[in-house]
């Protein structure tokens, strides 16, 4: 593979091209991996396979500073959990209402924007 400088669009292009070509998608993923610090590929990863390959519903806790930080989970339970977890205020416990509450505005909670990806439509 060639030695070339590329943007996310064009990593995704090559994904959405090469999709059938094993070998080439190994190589591509293996350079890619050398070039970015491990924690940026993992979350590429991440993102990548949620957007990808994964094929239910989903939720989405991206952080309100760093955009990089983002957590992914199955259900509101496991999102509520990560957010008391995170929660400054341990005296008052994050419930489901807020959660929903907090997507619904689009406004953070304990530091996070969550987001619901509806994949079964």
């Amino acid at each position: 593979m060639p030695n070339y400088n590329i943007d996310r669009a064009k990593f995704l292009e090559l994904l959405d091209q090469f999709k059938g070509d094993i070998p080439y998608l190994h190589q591509l993923f293996t350079k890619v991996s050398g070039l970015l610090p491990e924690e940026y590929f993992r979350q590429l990863v991440a993102d990548l396979f949620h957007q990808f390959i994964y094929e239910q519903s989903y939720y989405v806790a991206e952080h309100h500073l760093y955009s990089g930080e983002k957590h992914y989970f199955k259900s509101i339970d496991e999102l509520q959990e990560f957010l008391n977890r995170k929660n400054l205020e341990k005296e008052f416990p994050i419930k489901k209402n807020k959660v929903q509450l907090a997507m619904d505005t689009r406004l953070p909670i304990a530091g996070y924007y969550i987001s619901y990806i509806n994949k079964e439509d």
